[in-house]
This record gives structure tokens, C-alpha cells and sequence, in this order.
């Protein structure tokens, strides 16, 4: 019979221990790893009406993006944290939709802490089933955000600068609509 090497085995109980070492890191993993996987979409219309001199015709631009929904306090919480990408699940999405309708007329603060991206904040009030913008500011990493927010259902959209940028040359005539959560 062949006599096994020391550094073999040293080199097997090595293994051994990073495997076990890995597997138990796999139970403790982040819990916002695994809330990325409930992340719903919806689609967001922005809807201008630009009148022309001549009556009775009017312009109507859509401008349709989809962004993830925040709607749960740890979503709200984690939002861009940590995120190399907007569309950090790879859906397709510009941004993530807040639901701070629980939260209306609080004092909130939007913090960038550990967020890598800048980002478009872009604050709706509803009106009569439609959402219009009230307030907005572009933020930075490391930047924070204190508002008060509206009493009518308010909701709070973070977006990818460039598109929030084309929304805003249009917000005083936007009509904004929600599709359902998908």
C-alpha cells in the first residue's frame, strides 16, 4: 500500500474547509439579494398636450418607460443601494417607482448613501386619478434630499438622469399614468 502525502492531505482539508466555509456563507447572504428577486415592474405614461395655434388641432406626445416598484419598506429602504446599473435585473426598466403612499405628508429623506448612480427624483401628487409632477431634483452620490412630501397619494420616481432629463423639458404639461404592477 502507497503512503499518502502530507500536502496532499493538508491540501484535501483545505478544500474541505472552504467548501463548508462557502456553503455557510450561501445561508447568511444580504437579505436585499434576495428581495431583488420579488422586484415588480410597471409601466409609467407621461402624456403632453401641446396646443397649436390652429384650432382644433393639438399635439400628443406618450412617452412610456418601465421602472421596478418599491413597495415594501425594505424596497423603499435598499432602492439603487449597491446597484452598478438602473436596470440592475436586466428587465428593461429606467428606474425604480417609490410608493411613499403610506408615508403622505411626512417629512422624508432621500439619501444617496452607498448608491454608485446619479439620479433624477421626480415627486407626483395624484389629481383626479392622474399623477402630475410637484417637485424634482437631480442628486449625486453620497447627496441627500429632505421633503415634505403631498397628502394626495404621493409616489416618487428615481430614474437614470438622461431620461429623467426628457421627462422634465416636459413637466409642466405632463399627465402622468401607472399601469398595473407586472
Amino acid at each position: 500500500m502507497q503512503r499518502i502525502p502530507r500536502t496532499l492531505i493538508y491540501m484535501i482539508i483545505v478544500l474541505i474547509c472552504s467548501i463548508s466555509a462557502l456553503a455557510t456563507l450561501q445561508l447568511f447572504k444580504p437579505y436585499s439579494s434576495s428581495v431583488n428577486n420579488g422586484w415588480k415592474t410597471c409601466e409609467v405614461t407621461f402624456t403632453t398636450v401641446t396646443p397649436t395655434f390652429t384650432y382644433p388641432y393639438r399635439h400628443v406626445r406618450e412617452y412610456r418607460l418601465k421602472v421596478y416598484v418599491a413597495d415594501a419598506p425594505e424596497k423603499l429602504q435598499e432602492g439603487y443601494k449597491f446597484k452598478h446599473s438602473y436596470d440592475f435585473l436586466g428587465k428593461g426598466a429606467s428606474g425604480i417607482l417609490l410608493d411613499v403612499r403610506p408615508y403622505a405628508e411626512a417629512t422624508i429623506t432621500i439619501t444617496m448613501h452607498d448608491v454608485r448612480l446619479p439620479l433624477t427624483v421626480i415627486v407626483l401628487s395624484n389629481y383626479n386619478g392622474k399623477y402630475k409632477i410637484i417637485n424634482w431634483r437631480e442628486l449625486a452620490p453620497e447627496e441627500d434630499w429632505t421633503i415634505k412630501l403631498p397628502k394626495n397619494d404621493p409616489l416618487i420616481l428615481e430614474l437614470d438622469p438622461s431620461v429623467g432629463r426628457e421627462i422634465l423639458e416636459r413637466a409642466s404639461a405632463a399627465i402622468i399614468s401607472l399601469n398595473s404592477y407586472g
